[in-house]
């Protein structure tokens, strides 16, 4: 995950709704969701996003960093 204008929103929309649909997501790939937690590390900290992807991102981070 990076920072792609036009297309963040859409990502971030994406993992969000897959992990409240799918909660067990971070636990059956444990390597991938560290590593996708350290990515959006990394984009929250560089801003530059919408509120609502924002406040997504922070829920998801939230998700994968509970299941570490």
């Amino acid at each position: 995950m990076h920072f792609a204008p036009g297309y963040v929103d859409l990502y971030t929309h994406s993992m969000w709704a897959l992990l409240h649909a799918h909660p067990w997501l971070p636990q059956a790939l444990p390597a991938l969701s560290a590593s996708l937690a350290g990515r959006l590390d990394r984009l929250l900290d560089e801003g530059g996003i919408s509120p609502r992807s924002r406040r997504e991102l922070g829920e998801v981070h939230y998700v994968l960093h509970q299941n570490q």
